[in-house]
C-alpha cells in the first residue's frame, strides 16, 4: 500500500488541504481523479472539517499528541488506482521532533512521536507543506529560522534514512492567494524558495530534484470582525487553485514508486568450512603459478620468432576515391514541435484556475524543452508559467500548465502557448 505523509508546522494548512482534496474529488467521473474513503474515521474527519469551512470558519488544527490516519482508494482514472494512507501530524509535534532535534534520540520520546518518526521514515510519498507567511511576514529572525529548520530537518532525516530508496517528495507552498504580489517578483517557485527559505534550498532543493508546487486550498477569503479583531475567514462557495496540478504530481509519484525496484542486499561471499590454506598461502601459490606460466610463454615466443621470421609487409595501394554524398549533420539541440498545441479547461466554481494542456514532440537531438503558457485578461498579462520536459529524439510528452492567478474566468481571458529550448 502506498503511504503518503503530509508534513508541515502548525498553520501550514494540512487539515484544510486534506479536506478540500477529498471533497473536490468526491464524485466518480470518467477520466477524473476520485478519492474513495475507506474507513468511517476518514469520512467523519472530512465531513466535520468541511462543515466548519462551509460555516465560514477554519477547522481546528490537529492537537499535539494525535496522529489521524486517513485512508482512501485513489482512482486517477479507470485504469490507475492506489491505496492511499495519509498521516496528518500536528505541526507542534513536527516542530518538536525535527526543529528541536529530538528525532536523534527517538527511542526516549513518547509513543506518538516515535510513531510519527516511523511513519515519515516509511512513507513512499511526502508532501512538505510550507506557508509563506511563516517566513515572509515574520519579523522575529529566530522564529523564522525555527520554522525553516523544522522543514529542512524533515528532509535531512528522510534523506539519511532512505538513501538507498528515497521517497518521492514535493514541497507545497500553501495559501498562495495571499502573496500574489510577492510571487510576481520571481520567475518561478524555485526562486521563491531560494529567496525566502535559503537554508532549505541550499541543503536540499538545489541538490535534489524535488518538485515545488504552489496552491491555495481556499483561494477566496472574507473579512470578519468581532470585538475589535479583524481576521480572514473562508468565503463561500469554496474556491481553490492548484489542486489539479498536485493530484497529477501524486499520480506520477505513485507510478514512480510502483516501478522502482526494492534495493537488493549485497551478495555475501561464502568460504568453504574445510578450507585449510590461509589467504597468504593462496596468494603466494597464485603468484608463483602466474610467474611460471609467463616464463614458459616468453620462451615459446622466442623460439617461434627464430624458426618462423615474420614476412615482409608490402605497402597497400591507397583506396580509390569515392564520390559519395555527405551524410546529413546530426542535430545538436532539441527541436520542439507541437502535436496537440492548445487545449484548455477549467473546473467551474470550485477550482478557479485555467489549465493549458497538450503534447509536444522533439524532432531534434535529445535534451530539455520548455513549454511556456501565459494568460491575458482584458489585454493585461495576468500570469505566466512554464514546464520543462526532457525528451529523446522523436519522443512525445504531455504537458499540463496551471495558471492560478485568474481573477474571474468569466472575463475576457486569452491564453497563449509556445515551446522553446532553454
Amino acid at each position: 500500500m502506498i503511504q503518503i505523509a503530509v508534513v508541515g508546522i502548525e498553520g501550514s494548512g494540512k487539515t484544510v488541504l486534506a479536506t478540500v482534496l477529498a471533497k473536490r474529488f468526491s464524485e466518480w467521473k470518467d477520466n477524473e481523479p476520485y478519492f474513495e474513503p475507506m474507513t468511517p474515521q476518514t469520512v467523519k474527519y472530512v465531513e466535520r472539517a468541511w462543515k466548519t469551512l462551509m460555516s465560514g470558519e477554519w477547522p481546528a488544527s490537529t492537537p499535539p499528541g494525535e496522529l489521524p490516519i486517513l485512508k482512501w482508494r485513489l482512482h486517477f482514472n479507470q485504469h490507475q488506482t492506489c491505496d492511499l494512507r495519509m498521516i496528518d501530524a500536528a505541526g507542534q509535534d513536527i516542530r518538536l521532533l525535527f526543529g528541536e532535534g529530538q528525532v536523534n534520540q527517538v527511542e526516549a520520546l513518547p509513543d506518538h512521536l516515535q510513531e510519527l518518526a516511523r511513519s515519515i521514515e516509511g512513507a513512499d510519498v511526502i508532501l512538505v507543506l510550507a506557508n509563506l507567511g511563516d517566513f515572509l511576514g515574520v519579523a522575529d529572525a529566530e522564529r523564522r529560522s525555527e520554522n525553516e529548520c523544522a522543514i529542512k530537518f524533515v528532509l535531512d532525516f528522510v534523506h539519511k534514512k532512505r538513501a538507498e530508496r528515497p521517497p518521492q517528495i514535493c514541497i507545497v507552498l500553501t495559501q498562495l492567494d495571499r502573496y500574489q504580489g510577492e510571487l510576481k517578483k520571481f520567475r518561478d517557485l524555485n526562486d521563491v524558495v531560494k529567496k525566502h527559505l535559503p537554508s532549505l534550498h541550499a541543503a536540499q532543493v538545489a541538490q535534489q530534484r524535488y518538485e515545488i508546487l504552489g496552491l491555495a486550498a481556499i483561494s477566496e477569503t472574507a473579512i470578519a470582525s468581532a470585538q475589535g479583531t479583524v481576521r480572514r475567514v473562508p468565503a463561500t462557495p469554496i474556491r481553490s487553485m492548484g489542486l489539479n496540478r498536485l493530484v497529477e504530481w501524486l499520480r506520477q509519484a505513485v507510478e514512480t514508486v510502483k516501478n522502482t525496484p526494492e534495493p537488493q542486499p549485497p551478495p555475501t561471499q561464502i568460504v568453504a568450512p574445510n578450507q585449510t590454506e590461509s589467504w597468504l598461502e593462496i596468494l603466494q601459490s597464485s603468484l608463483f603459478s602466474a610467474l611460471g606460466a609467463s616464463a614458459i610463454g616468453a620462451i615459446t615466443l622466442f623460439i617461434l620468432y627464430f624458426l618462423f621470421p615474420p614476412l615482409e609487409q608490402k605497402p597497400r595501394d591507397a583506396p580509390a576515391a569515392r564520390n559519395e554524398p555527405a551524410l546529413p549533420a546530426r542535430p545538436t539541440r532539441p527541436i520542439p514541435e507541437f502535436v496537440h498545441r492548445h487545449q484548455q479547461r477549467n473546473h467551474g466554481v470550485f477550482d478557479d484556475t485555467l489549465t493549458i494542456y497538450g503534447s509536444v514532440k522533439n524532432t531534434g537531438a535529445a535534451g530539455k524543452i520548455r513549454v511556456v503558457a501565459w494568460a491575458v485578461e482584458n489585454e493585461i498579462e495576468v500570469d505566466r508559467r512554464f514546464q520543462e520536459l526532457v525528451l529523446n529524439t522523436g519522443e512525445v510528452a504531455n504537458y499540463s500548465i496551471e495558471l492560478p492567478f485568474i481573477n474571474n474566468l468569466k472575463n475576457d481571458i486569452k491564453s497563449y502557448i509556445e515551446a522553446v529550448v532553454p
